[in-house]
């Protein structure tokens, strides 16, 4: 294996490879509105020599406009696939605070700057699957890369392909990992909270005769607690019932994602008048164990402790659809773990970490497309570039990182793909 690595690194065309990305990221590229990027991702993975088509992926109750995935596949001489490259190319909105063109593929100090959270990855398939094929590596199946829509809005692109027959014995999701190898993450499951209040206008004596929503919700933010932070278990004394896991430490936590108010259940603004309806999001990430059912008796314990303090306390729950509701929990162990540890050291003389945490980054807090890989029967794991500046300002991912993530790539591929 170490002549074919050899082999396969050498047609690995480093100028190639930051200009496929640089043009990957040259355009926006929202949930539900891919299309240009799925078609550009077609394009490049024909002229690699790939099997390539776009795929229809319909609306769903989470991406509400019809999209597309970008398919393609190197085939090999025998039946089935061996190995599925997934990354996601939509994206999130640039946000406040760049000083770079998030579109412009600005190259500074050894830096790609953009919005390389997860087209960056795509690219890098392409150009690891040429590399095999200029390599003359023969496979004996299949390595399929999967560019896939509505990743931000729960998955619907990677949902839609799998149940559709696009699957193989492993996959490598190219999320970003600072070039760790993570086989856990957390679950993502969305509850709103609504407290109802009772309206009054200034004028309207006595000042009783009002209840406002928004302050009687500061009690039930005050009782969640901190956002972002590892929470206590209820014989801790926190609210949320769990078991701890070996490698997911730090969770279960929560993020109060937002928060409306008005008058009535359409949130009217008017300055003049109590708003008597109030809606946090809270996005609770989840460890294995826990699940919807869970969280809402957790939930109504807590804001029946707030109700038995205060008899003008009135609220509902309401969990909103899954966007990816449980953990990914996969094996250490499987041989495309072993592949990209080996492949990792291979091209770089240093061991990978594993599930390894920095001040920085630490993708047990995320979620992804890994679930429903996982969900549809395939073992696998998350390998990708970038990590600490993914999704802020100047987003970025070094030069050399995303070189030595397409040849890992790549050497994965002549090995996976290959063995018997």
């Amino acid at each position: 294996m170490d002549e074919i690595w050899r082999k396969v690194q050498s047609h690995v065309d480093e100028r190639a490879v930051i200009e496929l990305v640089r043009d990957a990221l040259a355009f926006p590229s929202y949930g539900g509105q891919e299309q240009r990027a799925a078609e550009f991702f077609v394009d490049r993975m024909k002229k690699a020599g790939l099997e390539a088509e776009l795929q229809s992926v319909p609306s769903d109750e989470l991406m509400p406009t019809p999209s597309f995935n970008a398919i393609g596949r190197m085939r090999g001489k025998e039946k089935g696939a061996a190995l599925l490259f997934n990354a996601h190319i939509d994206h999130s909105p640039p946000g406040e605070g760049w000083t770079k063109d998030p579109y412009g593929g600005v190259i500074e100090d050894g830096w790609l700057y953009g919005l390389i959270h997860n087209r960056a990855a795509c690219a890098l398939f392409i150009e690891a699957v040429d590399a095999v094929r200029k390599a003359n590596i023969p496979l004996r199946k299949d390595v399929v890369i999967m560019g896939v829509c509505g990743e931000c809005l729960g998955g619907s692109g990677t949902k839609y392909a799998v149940s559709h027959g696009v699957t193989a014995d492993y996959f490598i999701s190219g999320e970003p990992s600072q070039s760790y190898i993570w086989v856990k993450h957390a679950g993502s499951i969305l509850v709103k909270i609504h407290v109802v209040g009772r309206s009054k206008h200034f004028c309207n004596l006595p000042r009783s005769q009002g209840v406002s929503a928004m302050e009687k919700m500061v009690k039930v933010i005050a009782a969640l607690g901190k956002s972002q932070t590892p929470q206590a278990s209820v014989r801790e004394g926190g609210w949320l019932t769990f078991e701890p896991k070996p490698g997911f430490e730090g969770l279960p936590q929560i993020n109060i994602a937002s928060i409306r108010a008005g008058r009535s259940r359409e949130y009217v603004m008017r300055p003049g008048l109590l708003p008597d309806f109030c809606t946090i999001m809270v996005d609770v990430r989840s460890l294995p164990g826990m699940d919807k059912e869970t969280i809402r008796a957790d939930l109504v314990r807590l804001l029946e402790a707030i109700r038995a303090q205060d008899s003008e306390f009135r609220y509902e729950v309401e969990f909103v659809p899954d966007l990816f509701p449980d953990p990914f929990d996969s094996p250490p162990d499987s041989y495309v773990f072993n592949s990209v540890r080996r492949a990792h050291k291979y091209v770089t003389g240093q061991d990978p970490m594993e599930m390894g945490k920095s001040e920085t980054f630490d993708f047990v807090f995320a979620a992804s497309d890994a679930l429903w890989m996982s969900k549809a029967g395939m073992t696998g794991l998350i390998y990708g570039p970038g990590g600490t500046y993914m999704m802020i300002p100047d987003e970025r991912a070094s030069i050399d990182e995303l070189i030595t993530t397409a040849k890992v790539y790549a050497c994965v591929v002549a090995d996976v793909c290959t063995r018997t």
